[in-house]
């Protein structure tokens, strides 16, 4: 199991910094909308939580 909690005070790696910026410029739907930019917002999310799961094992 990975400690994935370093301290809230950390700042991020700037990389990751970034892609969350764009991510969130582009990706601003609410996730539980039926429109196409919640159903975006949605499928992100989705990759994400898959992501983070494989991050754990």
């Amino acid at each position: 199991m990975k400690y994935m909690d370093y301290a809230a005070t950390t700042p991020p790696h700037p990389e990751v910094a970034r892609t969350i910026a764009e991510v969130m410029s582009l990706h601003y739907g609410n996730p539980s909308s039926l429109h196409i930019l919640g159903n975006r917002v949605n499928n992100c999310l989705k990759r994400l939580v898959r992501f983070a799961l494989e991050l754990s094992r």
